[in-house]
């Protein structure tokens, strides 16, 4: 066997053992730290929203956001935030509802609505990268706060509820329907922005789908009373030879009429309305003709 040798002690003397002591004082934030970061991201969310480069970086926005959090500031972040985005709301939809009421202003006002809620939903996408921190911590941690996400759209519609700015914009939407309806042309994809706008605000089964289907009962009963006024009975049109005009029609030319429209507002729910609206507005159409 061979003999193990135990370690002697170290060369040049005994082994110094290693002593932690506490610190002197606990190291304590700038007092000027909170505000000076928060002012810092609020400049950043408003070049965002301007469209404008950011100040700093997104990784370093990103950072402050985290750095705010671990210091247990999340909910002063989210109120400042909460307050930057409904003031942007409310800037941009207030100047585009302040047009007057008319074919023209109408036009521009359903246009700048989406211009403004396409712009809105990109920048919220950016701006919950910023604050993605927040997201996953405070929001989470905390009952009754909603998603960053949800907030933003929340403030959107808080403005259109609580003012007249929802019922001119559903009307305005069912007028284009009307006008298509009509024959004339409109902006389908427009229109599907807009409808899907009034999707996320959940403004479109509570608000609009209601007044669509209204509006439809309106529309076919009246061309309904229109049609059968001018009907001609099929033993009428052979025998008697009448010829059928623009303002009449026999059964079998309105039948082939209900079939048309049924399909045109098929064709309408595929293109821009909501899915959960082709039932009703189906049914809507064949009690009406």
């Amino acid at each position: 066997m061979w003999a193990t040798k135990r370690p002697g002690p170290p060369a040049g003397g005994p082994q110094k053992k290693l002593v932690i002591k506490g610190l002197r004082c606990i190291p304590t934030l700038p007092e000027t730290y909170k505000e000076g970061t928060i002012a810092r991201l609020k400049n950043a969310v408003q070049a965002i929203q301007d469209a404008q480069p950011t100040p700093q970086g997104l990784e370093e926005l990103y950072r402050d956001c985290e750095s705010l959090c671990l210091h247990k500031f999340g909910s002063d972040v989210y109120e400042m935030l909460q307050n930057q985005l409904e003031l942007y709301v409310r800037k941009q939809l207030l100047e585009i509802n302040s047009q007057p009421s008319n074919p023209l202003a109408n036009a521009s006002v359903l246009e700048q609505t989406r211009q403004f809620w396409t712009s809105y939903v990109q920048q919220l996408g950016v701006i919950r990268c910023v604050f993605l921190y927040l997201d996953r911590t405070y929001v989470l941690q905390t009952n009754g706060v909603a998603s960053l996400w949800a907030m933003g759209l929340g403030g959107v519609r808080k403005y259109l509820v609580e003012t007249d700015m929802k019922t001119r914009l559903i009307w305005l939407v069912i007028g284009e329907v009307a006008k298509e309806r009509n024959g004339k042309e409109t902006d389908r994809a427009m229109l599907a922005t807009l409808v899907s706008m009034f999707t996320e605000l959940n403004i479109y089964t509570a608000f609009f789908l209601p007044t669509l289907i209204e509006s439809t009962a309106d529309y076919y009963q009246k061309e309904s009373r229109r049609m059968v006024g001018s009907l001609v009975s099929v033993a009428a049109s052979e025998h008697a030879r009448v010829q059928l005009t623009g303002d009449s029609m026999d059964a079998p030319l309105y039948l082939r009429h209900v079939v048309r429209r049924l399909k045109e507002e098929t064709d309408r729910v595929g293109s821009y309305l909501n899915a959960e609206s082709k039932p009703a507005l189906l049914a809507t159409v064949q009690a009406e003709l």
